[in-house]
């Protein structure tokens, strides 16, 4: 029997490309049939110490594909 952990079955899993405003970031793993909720946490989690602290945006998730995490525009301060 497959292992499970957190009520998930880890026996079945399919990748997904992890996007950065559409931009080719990593590849992830997940379990079969995920909510996107699950792929939005392992995506947040995955590009955190690529986008430092700028805010996401939003982040699109098709399931068992890919899933882009937008973010805002940076706004810039003009100092005189």
């Amino acid at each position: 029997e497959p292992p499970t952990e957190y009520g998930i079955n880890w026996g079945n899993l399919e990748k997904a490309a992890i996007q950065i405003n559409g931009k080719y970031h990593s590849l992830v793993t997940v379990p079969f049939g995920s909510s996107a909720e699950i792929y939005k946490s392992v995506a947040s989690k995955n590009v955190k110490s690529v986008i430092g602290e700028r805010d996401i945006d939003k982040i699109v998730v098709v399931p068992g594909r890919l899933v882009n995490v937008l973010l805002k525009e940076r706004s810039f301060k003009v100092i005189k």
